[in-house]
């Protein structure tokens, strides 16, 4: 059903009347974006609106006149396959933002990988291309079961993007074989597997995100990989986490060196390298994160952990609800001291850490100590000083979370000195906790009373007293799995797009991914789906100027039987759709076309020097924004070591990079709506020509 609930409401407000209040605001602004500037149209692009599911969502979608249009595009939308992972970079280096995707199909204990890379040729318009792997049992299109998560960038230094690919284990009779490492071998679609015999595999554990940067600073990459564990660790493998320091060779030549894993060594104190069947010892957590939190210019770590549980059996330590929770915070010493090493951080506003207790007696388990449990940790700055704050969200259905802590969300304001100030109220995002009851009020819709997977989900564990049994589907909140920080109206100000990965028959069709709009202060407001467009969930999310106008579009990948096993009784199928990705084309509404914008790019170093990078934009004496370079923004997917501003009312700004080795270039009086390449050896910047030319 449509409402009149167009506007970004207070979180505190979640009912349809405080939607109403702003809807002559809001149609104002949408008249002034469209009239400001010509629309895509007359460039002679205009996407092929794609006819969503029927649902509430749609409905509040339709027509046109959103910030965010969903769109067909063959090869991405159309494809019926589930997407463990994507990248979107210029991989073929030709000015525009391609796409890579780890999908799979066959059985969900044993899915077989498919590597698809599709080539941007303008106007939303994309080509599969072939991509040759060389030196492997496996190719692009059988990668092997249990394919995980890619993450890119340029490991042997030959100016091409490198494919860094995980696998979990599975169940012992269809193991997988461990992590790989695709470095390019003389073109951009051809490649070589070294991981094996440089040492990255952990073929035994549930390897999930990666982190890479040069922590060390010797000038090459270095990574780590996240592990999780879902119940039973003889079924997806085990949470044996990875620091990999790579070691150079006397020649130079990277496939010469080797990685060695120093998550056992004492390097980063108690960082949860080997397991050890020991709940006091073990953690789990899918998802790592390398940043330079204390803006010194060395890459610190930081990791959270989670207990997704309550299916398993309390007397096994191997899979025990009693793991410890919270965020787990090393700062490298390497600048401070000119010694590498790590230090674990503690009482630092973001570091804590948190456990429960297995009751045989009552069969529940009691908190110890309370913390956070939530596995997906982001960053950005988001009220433009220079400093990255972070955000949390992850699940907090009682069927199989273990949690001290209740909360789906929490946000922390960096406060410099490595020092962080807990925020989620004072930042609006509070609405993150929100019930599915307080969103269905937000969206003026109505919700099922009950759905058949969430009943059966609470009796699939025997192993406690339920504690969810008199549950609705009312009294669950966002199934938190993904977040986007970026500024997608060009107002100078971080947006936040949040993933809600929910599959619950009776609720296709109602779920959707929320926008939050941000003040440029730190502040945050959810903006109801008429505005947005966003009228689908997902498990994942990149964004990247896909038509390259100035504004950042999203993709949505879909994962569906990640989150809804189709094997509990009673449990209706999925629908065919729940595996087909979405694209939204960022049309300009509501103030985004009538803003300006700056995206810039890098060359003349490598990218051991170009990760952790901070990039700052200003005008005079006053800091308009600022971003730092990863090659992964979001969890299981990656993006380009590149930098998107949108400048407002701005024409005109002046750019500083600081690279991790400490030198700065700064780029003077750059001008608005273009693209520029910006050589960090000489200090020159050029505006990028034509894409493709």
């Amino acid at each position: 059903m449509r409402n009149d609930n167009v506007n970004a409401c207070d979180p505190n407000d979640p009912t349809p009347a405080c939607g109403r209040r702003m809807l002559a605001v809001f149609v104002g602004l949408g008249l002034a974006a469209l009239t400001a500037q010509p629309a895509l149209a007359a460039a002679g692009c205009t996407p092929t609106l794609r006819t969503m599911p029927a649902g509430d969502a749609a409905s509040d979608a339709a027509g046109r006149g959103q910030m965010f249009e969903s769109i067909e595009v063959p090869g991405i939308t159309d494809v019926q396959l589930s997407t463990n992972s994507g990248v979107l970079a210029d991989i073929d280096q030709d000015g525009r933002t391609d796409v890579l995707l780890i999908q799979s199909g066959g059985s969900v204990t044993k899915p077989e990988g498919k590597l698809r890379l599709l080539l941007n040729r303008g106007c939303f318009r994309f080509d599969e291309h072939p991509v040759d792997i060389q030196g492997a049992g496996f190719t692009a299109a059988q990668l092997g079961t249990q394919t995980q998560i890619a993450n890119m960038a340029d490991f042997n230094k030959d100016g091409r993007l490198d494919i860094l690919l995980t696998r979990s284990r599975g169940p012992y009779d269809a193991p997988s074989i461990g992590n790989s490492l695709l470095v390019s071998d003389g073109a951009f679609d051809r490649f070589r597997e070294v991981g094996a015999r440089m040492g990255i595999a952990n073929d035994q554990g549930y390897n999930r995100a990666t982190a890479i940067g040069d922590l060390d600073g010797d000038g090459w990459l270095d990574f780590a990989v996240g592990a999780d564990n879902i119940g039973n660790t003889r079924r997806y493998g085990i949470p044996r986490h990875g620091l990999f320091l790579y070691r150079p060779a006397a020649s130079g030549r990277f496939e010469d060196g080797r990685f060695e894993d120093m998550s056992t060594k004492g390097l980063a104190p108690d960082f949860p390298g080997e397991f050890v069947c020991n709940a006091r010892k073990d953690r789990a957590g899918p998802d790592i994160l390398f940043r330079d939190l204390d803006g010194d210019g060395d890459l610190d770590v930081v990791q959270s952990y989670h207990v997704d549980m309550n299916g398993s059996r309390a007397t096994d330590l191997c899979a025990s609800g009693e793991y410890r929770t919270g965020v787990w915070v090393w700062k490298n010493t390497l600048k401070e001291t000119g010694v590498f090493g790590f230090e674990k951080a503690v009482d630092n506003g973001l570091a804590e850490e948190g456990r429960a207790i297995f009751e045989p007696a009552k069969q529940l388990y009691r908190t110890e100590k309370a913390a956070m449990s939530l596995p997906y940790m982001f960053t950005a700055d988001v009220d433009n000083d220079g400093r990255l704050d972070v955000l949390g969200t992850g699940p907090t259905d009682a069927s199989w979370t273990v949690k001290t802590d209740p909360t789906a969300a929490r946000f922390w304001r960096n406060l410099g000195d490595f020092k962080f100030q807990e925020g989620l109220p004072a930042s609006g995002l509070s609405a993150l906790n929100w019930t599915y009851r307080q969103w269905a009020a937000f969206w003026g819709t109505d919700l099922p009373e009950k759905t058949q997977f969430d009943q059966m989900a609470c009796k699939f564990n025997q192993l406690q007293v339920s504690i969810c049994s008199k549950m609705t589907i009312g009294d669950y909140q966002f199934y938190h799995a993904d977040a986007l920080m970026e500024d997608f109206d060009n107002d100078g100000d971080v947006d936040i797009l949040v993933a809600d990965r929910r599959e619950a028959d009776g609720m296709w069709g109602l779920l959707r991914n929320v926008l939050f709009l941000g003040d440029g202060r730190g502040g945050f407001k959810p903006v109801a789906t008429q505005i947005s467009g966003i009228d689908r969930n997902s498990i994942a999310m990149e964004t990247g100027d896909l038509n390259d106008d100035g504004l950042l579009d999203v993709v949505l990948l879909n994962s569906p039987f990640n989150s809804y096993p189709p094997n509990l009784p009673m449990v209706p199928p999925l629908p065919a759709d729940r595996r087909l990705n979405s694209v939204y084309w960022n049309t300009g509404a509501h103030g985004g076309k009538a803003n300006h914008w700056l995206r810039l790019r890098f060359e003349g170093v490598d990218h051991a020097a170009l990760i952790g990078a901070q990039v700052e934009l200003s005008r005079g004496d006053k800091l308009l924004g600022s971003r730092q370079l990863h090659t992964a923004q979001s969890y299981k997917s990656g993006g380009e070591l590149a930098a998107h501003f949108g400048l407002g009312k701005a024409r005109r700004g002046d750019v500083r990079v600081r690279l991790g080795t400490g030198e700065v270039k700064v780029f003077k009086n750059l001008a608005a709506d273009a693209v520029y390449i910006l050589d960090l050896k000489s200090g020159v910047a050029r505006a990028q020509s034509s894409p493709g030319s």
